[in-house]
């Protein structure tokens, strides 16, 4: 039979209590990391989540810009630009243009030019707008209002959009005025609702980006 040393002692009540205690006390101080982490990551995509919203609308409007077909020629469309209100007090332009197709986008068989239009329509409290999009990927069909309308953003405070001539910048834009020619360049403005539980005076995101358009001409060349 082995006999245990003399001096072997197993761990005392009071031992075990206070190493209880130091797991807890661990066990609290990771728990309010994570907590804090967690906090500072919702955060963090909250404030980012406006900026990412306007970045894809932007970069649409973009694409749509720079495509934009001179109105001249067998299938010469106007390019009509509306400088608007929206009914609780924000600003909510309107385009349409006709732009080259980019290809390859779907299995449906279109042609090379499509009319696009953005404009906005009120929320249903009327405290907002809302950004769409309608492509007519077929302009020379006798119904066109079957067209499918994309929505780009929702909660939008204001979308405003302004035409430079070469010589100065215009609210509106009517290609039949300006002699059948494109704007130099467009300025959008996109203003976003502030997240919900926001302080009063508080204003939501705000951004703006100029794109030149390739086949626009200043007013002097358009009137030659």
């Amino acid at each position: 039979m082995t006999r245990r040393p003399a001096n072997a002692r197993g761990f005392s009540l009071l031992e075990l209590l206070v190493a209880l205690a130091m797991m807890a006390v661990l066990a609290g101080s990771l728990y309010a990391t994570l907590q804090i982490a967690f906090r500072a990551r919702r955060s963090s995509q909250a404030s980012i989540e406006p900026v990412r919203r306007a970045e894809i609308v932007l970069s649409l409007l973009r694409a749509d810009f720079q495509s934009a077909m001179v109105p001249r020629g067998v299938l010469a469309g106007v390019f009509l630009g509306e400088d608007e209100a929206d009914v609780s007090g924000g600003i909510g332009d309107s385009v349409s243009m006709y732009c080259a197709a980019s290809g390859g986008e779907s299995d449906e068989q279109v042609g090379d030019v499509r009319l696009i239009e953005f404009y906005c329509e009120p929320s249903a409290d009327g405290s907002a707008m809302t950004l769409l999009r309608r492509v007519v990927v077929n302009p020379l069909a006798s119904a066109t209002d079957d067209a499918p309308i994309e929505t780009l953003c929702r909660n939008l405070a204001g979308f405003d959009l302004r035409y430079f001539d070469g010589w100065d910048w215009q609210d509106q834009w009517d290609s039949v005025v300006q002699n059948d020619s494109l704007p130099v360049a467009v300025e959008v403005t996109l203003q976003l609702q502030p997240p919900p539980k926001s302080p009063p005076d508080a204003e939501g995101y705000l951004t703006s980006q100029v794109f030149l358009i390739p086949c626009g001409v200043p007013t002097s060349q358009g009137d030659e």
